[in-house]
């Protein structure tokens, strides 16, 4: 005779309960296998990529490490106020507003009578060019120098800050580019309330920055 099976009360809730979930349990898998990712993506939002800088460039005074593969020892040079540098075989090369990589190539192919295939590597010891010019109603008006680029905010409080004189609400920065120079109109006020963070802008070696 076949057995009979009792079910308690408790047995039937839980069987009860897992025939529930079962729809639930598919509708997951089903996601899972229909867009792989999906659930990881919604799980948290993706980081922010992080912001793009300028490719270094090379200016005058800046120190450089130069190794060509196969020579014993680097050539450590200073990049002259004409913008260029000497090297043995290779003689005077511009490298003023070159980034290392390109300037590498370019000593390179310099190279290619004396060398087959040569491989080079341009690297920034120090910076010596990053020179900006601080005008205007400021604590203290010149230029500064700085191993690193530095935003607007940041060379501002390098000259001592905005005088009592300053309106907070217009900086201009000429910044040389080709045949004619750019003004940049900044309203130092917006940057300091946070309506316009993106007007700290990293500023460029030979910027003159006027607070009026």
């Amino acid at each position: 005779m076949p057995r009979s099976h009792s079910t308690t009360p408790s047995h039937r809730r839980s069987i009860a309960a897992a025939r529930a979930l079962a729809p639930a349990v598919a509708l997951v898998f089903s996601l899972a296998a229909t867009a792989p990712g999906a659930l990881a993506q919604g799980a948290a939002a993706p980081a922010p990529a992080a912001s793009a800088r300028a490719e270094y460039r090379i200016g005058f005074g800046d120190e450089l490490s130069i190794f060509v593969f196969g020579e014993e020892r680097e050539h450590e040079v200073v990049v002259r106020p004409d913008g260029r540098i000497t090297l043995p075989l290779v003689g005077d090369i511009d490298a003023e507003g070159m980034p290392p990589a390109l300037l590498a190539k370019s000593i390179a192919s310099k190279l290619e009578p004396f060398q087959k295939e040569p491989v080079v590597t341009v690297a920034v010891r120090a910076i010596r060019s990053y020179r900006l010019y601080m005008l205007g109603k400021l604590g203290t008006q010149g230029m500064i120098e700085s191993p690193t680029p530095l935003r607007l905010l940041q060379a501002l409080a390098m000259a001592g800050g905005l005088n009592e004189f300053a309106t907070k609400k217009k900086i201009m920065v000429m910044r040389e580019s080709g045949e004619s120079p750019t003004r940049i109109a900044i309203d130092y006020d917006d940057i300091i309330k946070g309506k316009a963070p993106e007007q700290n802008i990293v500023l460029m070696s030979g910027d003159v920055v006027v607070a009026e």
